[in-house]
């Protein structure tokens, strides 16, 4: 009798730590969100008559974006820079027109003046130079992506001077 009774409490005790071991097992399985990595190259040309220059965060060695700013100069007539960067925490499935823009303007940053030919203008107003859609994109692979922005003379008829009102 005793035997009884303590076969069915070691049956219980072993259906009991199951249960409790393939909760555990299944709750501590690797729930943890999957980290996509994308490589993002930002072209900047200039086809105007006048130098160009201005300030964004630079790559890293390990392609992600850096907390040192750097000087682009870019001059008359054609010049390009490119500029690759790597950046965690994007989409899973990224389209071009639409996964970067947050991107963008962490690059840039708030130092939103553009010095042309010694003289600084206001380069957001209009956001001309921050928003995505503004670039020309183009797909190097499904996870790598290419925006180009070029200057242009249009670009600076509507330029406003900063008259000591621009962040440097």
């Amino acid at each position: 009798m005793c035997l009884n009774y303590l076969n069915k409490i070691l049956r219980f005790l072993i259906i009991g730590i199951s249960t409790i071991a393939g909760f555990l097992f299944t709750s501590c399985s690797n729930n943890d969100q999957i980290e996509y990595i994308m490589s993002v190259d930002l072209v900047y040309a200039n086809q105007t008559d006048s130098t160009i220059r201005f300030k964004m965060f630079e790559p890293e060695p390990m392609g992600f974006i850096g907390v040192n700013l750097i000087d682009v100069k870019l001059n008359p007539q054609s010049q390009r820079m490119v500029y690759a960067y790597e950046t965690d925490g994007a989409p899973k499935d990224p389209k071009p027109e639409s996964c970067c823009q947050g991107f963008l303007e962490g690059v840039l940053g708030a130092h939103n003046t553009i010095i042309i030919n010694d003289t600084s203008y206001v380069i957001h107003g209009g956001e001309k130079s921050v928003l995505i859609s503004n670039y020309k994109d183009s797909i190097i692979s499904d996870r790598h992506f290419r925006y180009t922005y070029t200057f242009t003379e249009t670009d600076f008829e509507n330029a406003q001077p900063c008259n000591g009102n621009c962040d440097d």
